[in-house]
């Protein structure tokens, strides 16, 4: 609930929104004013606020951020004031993205090529792509395509390529699960990184499933952002 948030707090957050469930994700469950986490799976990376603190007379945010810098990981805690709030969350906020951009020995550079590859063609051209999601029909044909990928792909299981599908399915139930309360943005990346990992195990999953998945979604993507960019489409 925002209004547990003075408008200080708020103001000073509101330029992140576009980050929210790409980048971080709130934890609503949380008994602190505000617990914002890192997305990826298995990251402690966090900026909570506590709550408020009284010194020498004055009030201050109790804030708790892991990490502060690019040369410290540790959990640190502030106290500063709810107006500068803003200053702290966006070097976080920085932060992460470096971590996302930087090339490393545990990432998948074949997959993320190709993921970026097939991002692009879906020419998010919406300026809310960030904030809103698809509305409920092409949410409908997107679920279709990925419902009926998941039933196809045990027929493709062999003993060399296992673990690759199975991967691919726990990607594909987070998506389904997940696409009627995430932006467009983080559709098109999911369903992006499952044609990556489909494309990277051969020609041949390629064929059968990258191909007329590319027709049939990036179709109706691009023909809904030429819409939108019309005018044609009320977003309300």
């Amino acid at each position: 609930m925002k209004k547990k948030l003075s408008l200080d707090i708020l103001k000073g957050l509101e330029p992140y929104i576009q980050y929210n469930n790409n980048l971080f994700c709130v934890i609503e469950e949380s008994s602190d004013l505000l617990t914002v986490k890192d997305k990826e799976e298995g990251s402690d990376f966090q900026f909570t606020i506590k709550g408020y603190e009284q010194s020498q007379g004055r009030s201050y945010l109790r804030v708790h951020i892991k990490p502060i810098s690019s040369s410290r990981e540790e959990k640190i805690s502030y106290l500063i004031e709810s107006a500068k709030i803003g200053n702290y969350f966006e070097k976080w906020v920085n932060l992460l993205i470096e971590y996302n951009n930087v090339k490393s020995f545990f990432d998948d550079l074949i997959v993320e090529a190709y993921s970026k590859e097939f991002y692009t063609e879906f020419e998010l051209l919406e300026e809310d792509a960030q904030i809103y999601p698809y509305d409920t029909n092409k949410i409908l044909e997107i679920d279709t395509y990925l419902e009926n990928l998941q039933q196809r792909l045990p027929e493709y299981i062999t003993e060399q390529n296992e673990t690759q599908i199975l991967d691919i399915q726990k990607d594909i139930r987070e998506i389904r699960d997940n696409i009627t309360s995430k932006t467009k943005q983080w559709v098109t990346k999911k369903v992006s990184v499952v044609w990556a990992k489909l494309t990277k195990l051969g020609t041949q999953f390629i064929k059968d499933f990258v191909k007329e998945g590319k027709k049939q979604l990036i179709e109706v993507t691009i023909k809904a952002a030429i819409e939108v960019a019309k005018g044609t489409i009320n977003l309300s």
